[in-house]
């Protein structure tokens, strides 16, 4: 687990630190999986755009007003949060959800989907009936980006992270598969530009969703069904087919588009924890 402060609050993510192969007491860098790293990144540009707004387009500076409070978002992360945080968009993990949970005290605003819902209200918390991946609102401010120039190939295989060395093997002769720990706005671009997404990432079918690309999951090799269950239902969707690999993929075609109100879930965004409010 790590957290980074976004004006002054700090913003949990998941970006462990591996221990080197060579030397098991040291430890290496930092796994950067561009899902897990949406949440500052959206944080930042959904201040951003606040900061405008309420300054007429002039720039503006952004205060945390409560800045021992602690934001938990994007990302399958419920069990990083400590009593008092607050969260915005956050899902459970199935390979957890049957562990103890001792939190006690949760302001909860809205949840990626109606499995993490039911889990919470099972652990006594009172939760919003208020669904979807917050990634899904990077379309919105994506715009300053630089696209990312087409390839001959225009399939693009987004892998979850722990699948990627296999999926590289399989299909990276065929076609083009993304290294989740690309840099975040490098797998954004990619994504955008993608005229067919198929993988196991869930951001990289949620990336997918946001920019309107047609996308179909493909099983993958270590995570439960319980966090792509949780998307697909807290979307307006049921579950889709799943494909067992990019042909099946594509001869399935995108799942169904999402069905949700991205303006209620942006509503539910915590802007109180600034000096700042949405225009």
């Amino acid at each position: 687990m790590t957290s980074a402060r976004v004006c002054g609050v700090e913003i949990v993510h998941w970006a462990p630190r591996r221990w080197r192969t060579r030397n098991v007491n040291a430890l290496g860098r930092r796994v950067r999986n561009f899902g897990d790293l949406l949440g500052p990144w959206l944080v930042q540009r959904m201040l951003e755009e606040v900061s405008s707004q309420s300054s007429g387009g002039a720039s503006s500076t952004v205060r945390a007003s409560r800045p021992d409070t602690r934001l938990v978002t994007v990302g399958s992360i419920i069990r990083l949060t400590r009593d008092g945080d607050v969260v915005w968009g956050t899902g459970v993990n199935g390979k957890s959800k049957d562990l103890p949970f001792e939190r006690r005290v949760l302001d909860i605003r809205s949840v990626r989907g109606p499995r993490t819902r039911a889990w919470l209200m099972s652990k006594g918390f009172v939760v919003p009936e208020i669904f979807g991946d917050p990634g899904l609102l990077t379309a919105r401010y994506a715009a300053s980006i630089p696209a990312w120039e087409k390839s001959c190939n225009d399939v693009l295989v987004v892998p979850n992270l722990h699948d990627y060395v296999g999926f590289k093997k399989a299909y990276e002769a065929e076609f083009e598969v993304l290294n989740p720990q690309s840099p975040l706005e490098e797998c954004i671009a990619r994504i955008r530009a993608a005229n067919f997404v198929a993988g196991s990432s869930l951001h990289g079918v949620c990336l997918a969703d946001a920019f309107g690309v047609p996308a179909r999951l493909i099983s993958p090799g270590t995570e439960p069904a319980f966090k792509y269950e949780d998307y697909f239902l807290g979307t307006g969707r049921s579950v889709p087919r799943v494909a067992r690999s990019v042909g099946e993929a594509l001869s399935y075609g995108g799942a169904p588009s999402p069905d949700f109100d991205a303006e209620r879930l942006r509503a539910a965004f915590p802007y109180e924890l600034w000096e700042c409010e949405p225009g």
